[in-house]
């Protein structure tokens, strides 16, 4: 039997163009500095930190790129998420062209084509561009998602490709149980379509093995959340089966989907989906494709972030069904009109085929557009950074008793961006291991991890004893006793204690040397959601320690600087009506009112 040569080589070049096109693409966008958003992926991909129960394995992606000497960790770890990136486009292709396959036979030269620009309409779009070029981005969650449906649907042994499966489905769940939900529907709905569900014993056997050895990345995890139990109930909230919430959501999934596809490339996958069911040979695949695509708008519509801060993976993943689905709407429309007795309909057929080349390229353009905005947001965050961070007086111990912000110091950390000479000491979890390098480094941190495991909160004497031998700096807390207020006067974002109590001109002084600064700073924020959460939590934590003071000028002074990020604060709003306007407090009264 003679092979096309012409053939072969086209399909390895379409299916090399697939893979290296949107990898290419995201390495060179992933040079910029990694947002604020991206500080829990970035933390777990550089294994900086436990952030939850699933995806372990953007470390394992990420572990080969941070043997190379030379960078941040942040940087080198961005290109895992771009290799990940060439993953999706090739699965994409690859499945394409076995839906080709599989619904038209005659058609099969067109396989390499369609799978082209359908990868592309998926790969080069502003959602996995934006998650595939940051360290730890959600494009490895979508290669997970996919992949149980190629191994399904390509081999010669049927056997072996349900094993492949089902190890791919483990591998999902273990990243986000919600793509494991939408490669079962898929694997399901084919099997008992095609009805081909029959399975001994043995082969039963092997893909409960398979499935089990899959979720083997749950472990890493899981043996560390019995090693850092405070930690791990403190961030219980960013082990969503969703993905990582609060960090980004459409408020509409249809117009999520409008504009990240487009009204015809939905047309097209509408059409695909059609014509797949319609023909028995193709329903099975087509049933699956239909059904798992519907699941994933489900997991959007549930949570998944969708923008325009992150794009979780199962957003992603769905992303890719439409434009597999579309690939075979662009086929079947194709198909049709060369069928017609009209003229020139070879010729129209070839355009349309054409057309759907054209689709890829805006999507790449309207990701360069919202990748050039997001360096712009990270640039912002780097000069947060340096007035939150490098402003402060040199061997300070910063004393940080809040999540969000403790993970934004660990992210700096790893994109090369924090100074060596700051101590981090987490004041939520003084008996974790993220608190144990810090009282290596300095012993006299011993008296207030004291204090902390006894009674929660610090005491004047073991502050004193602190700060006099290096600067302390950090944000009160309202479980803290209302005298420590008196020793706090402002440091950019951050309040710097002070051994003998401090009055209100104090305050007054250091809070104007930087207000110019903070306030950019602070517009600045508004503007990230991540950057905005955590400036509100410090400037929140300023605003209980002057309603614990009762300085009325230092209360309607830090009240200016929260409305920037926080213009609807609760905790503000009762600070004005507890102290401002008297109603129902005298001074420090506030502390114990604002208790949760």
């Amino acid at each position: 039997m003679e092979v096309d040569r012409k053939g072969v080589w086209f399909d390895r070049a379409a299916a090399g163009l697939a893979a290296l096109g949107p990898a290419v693409f995201a390495g060179l966008h992933g040079l910029a500095v990694p947002d604020a958003a991206h500080d829990l992926a970035v933390l777990r991909s550089v294994g900086g930190g436990y952030t939850g129960l699933f995806r372990a394995l953007d470390a394992v992606v990420a572990w080969p790129f941070l043997l190379v000497p030379a960078g941040a960790p942040a940087h080198r770890a961005a290109f895992g998420a771009a290799v990940a990136t060439g993953a999706l486009g090739l699965l994409l292709f690859v499945l394409v062209r076995g839906v080709v396959r599989a619904s038209m036979p005659e058609a099969t030269r067109l396989g390499p084509l369609l799978g082209l620009a359908s990868s592309l309409i998926a790969t080069l779009g502003t959602s996995v561009q934006l998650e595939g070029t940051v360290a730890g981005g959600a494009v490895l969650g979508a290669v997970l998602a996919v992949a149980p449906m190629v191994a399904l649907l390509t081999g010669p042994h049927q056997g072996a490709r349900r094993v492949r499966a089902a190890f791919l489905l483990g591998l999902a769940a273990s990243y986000e149980p919600g793509l494991g939900a939408m490669g079962v529907v898929f694997v399901l709905v084919h099997v008992l379509a095609s009805r081909t569900w029959k399975v001994s014993p043995r082969e039963g056997a092997l893909l409960g093995l398979a499935g089990l050895l899959g979720l083997s990345p749950l472990l890493l995890p899981l043996s560390r959340l019995r090693a850092l139990p405070a930690l791990a109930a403190s961030v219980s909230r960013f082990a969503s089966p969703l993905g990582e919430p609060g960090l980004g959501h459409h408020p509409s999934v249809r117009a999520y989907f409008l504009g990240e596809l487009g009204a015809v490339t939905l047309a097209f996958a509408a059409l695909g989906a059609f014509a797949l069911v319609r023909e028995r040979a193709s329903r099975p695949v087509g049933l699956a494709l239909t059904l798992a695509a519907a699941l994933g708008v489900g997991l959007v519509a549930l949570g998944a972030p969708s923008g325009p801060t992150r794009y979780g993976a199962a957003t992603l993943a769905t992303v890719g069904l439409a434009s597999v689905l579309a690939g075979s709407g662009m086929l079947a429309l194709a198909k049709f009109v060369q069928n017609t007795r009209v003229p020139f309909a070879g010729a129209s057929a070839a355009m349309i085929l054409l057309l759907e080349l054209a689709i890829p390229a805006r999507g790449a353009d309207d990701a360069s557009l919202a990748l050039a905005a997001r360096r712009k947001t990270a640039d912002a965050g780097v000069r947060w950074a340096t007035f939150t961070f490098d402003g402060l007086p040199p061997e300070s111990v910063v004393l940080v008793n809040d999540v969000a912000l403790f993970h934004r110091a660990l992210a700096l950390r790893a994109q090369g961006a924090w100074r060596a000479d700051l101590l981090l000491v987490p004041l939520f979890d003084v008996g974790g291991r993220a608190a144990g390098p810090a009282l290596v480094k300095e012993p006299r941190l011993g008296p207030l991890y004291r204090d902390m495991a006894l009674y929660g909160a610090p005491e004047e004497y073991s502050l004193s004893q602190l700060s006099a031998v290096r600067p302390v700096v950090g944000s009160f807390d309202v479980h803290w006793d209302r005298r420590l207020a008196r020793h706090f006067v402002a440091a950019g974002l951050f309040d710097r204690y002070s051994i003998e109590p401090r009055g209100p001109s104090d305050r007054r002084m250091a809070r104007d040397e930087r207000a110019v600064d903070l306030a950019e700073r602070s517009r600045e924020a508004a503007n990230d959601p991540e950057l905005r959460q955590v400036t509100a939590t410090m400037l929140r934590a300023r605003a209980v320690a002057a309603g614990a003071m009762g300085e009325r000028e230092w209360i309607a002074r830090t009240l200016d600087d929260l409305r920037v990020v926080a213009p609807d604060d609760d905790v503000a709003a009762r600070l004005v009506r507890a102290v401002v306007l008297g109603k129902g407090a005298v001074p420090g009264g506030f502390v114990t009112a604002a208790r949760p």
